[in-house]
């Protein structure tokens, strides 16, 4: 496959939107095939999600999507801001989406993955949180989508939310990684 043309269609401060021609090896085109990838000016990355951890146990929000108008259960997600690190942006959006307020040292990488490799030309940043025991709590939550009231499941209890198909693809993937290398 060889990409024949690529026309920027929209930007915003986290991503661009590309429709792009492709030639395939039996010399079709697909044509008006969407792209997605970071906008460099203000975003390295696809995003980061955090997984905390207290009492041995996930922290997951019910989060309502307006698109597909849905509850689903999610990680503390997002995107860097402007000059933000990887590592601070997993910090302020466990702050602003749970109201935990954790330092450096309480985190770790765990991994980074493609959530959408077809569509999507880039890679989630995931992280993991030591124990949140005796971690302050603020009270301020920002406005945004994306923010629900935070709970703590066991592994049996996040398996029965499994079968019910009540994620986000990108939270279960990363929680099933953690069980994974565990």
């Amino acid at each position: 496959m060889k990409q024949i043309q690529k026309k920027k269609i929209f930007s915003n401060q986290v991503f661009d939107v590309f429709k792009n021609n492709f030639a395939l090896s039996n010399k079709q085109v697909v044509k008006d095939y969407l792209s997605i990838q970071p906008n460099k000016k203000y975003n390295q990355s696809g995003g980061i999600m955090i997984i905390p951890i207290k009492n041995h146990k996930i922290g997951l929000m019910k989060v309502y999507y307006p698109i597909i108008k849905k509850y689903l259960y999610s990680l503390p997600q997002g995107f860097c801001d402007k000059g933000e690190t990887l590592s601070v942006a997993a910090i302020r959006e466990l702050n602003e989406e749970t109201g935990f307020v954790i330092s450096k040292k309480d985190i770790k990488p765990l991994s980074k993955f493609y959530p959408n490799p077809s569509m999507i030309n880039s890679k989630i940043s995931i992280y993991i949180t030591n124990d949140l025991i005796g971690k302050k709590k603020s009270k301020q939550k920002l406005p945004e989508i994306g923010v629900g009231k935070i709970s703590f499941f066991s592994k049996k209890n996040l398996i029965n939310l499994i079968k019910k198909k009540s994620f986000d693809l990108t939270s279960l993937n990363a929680i099933l990684f953690y069980f994974l290398i565990k």
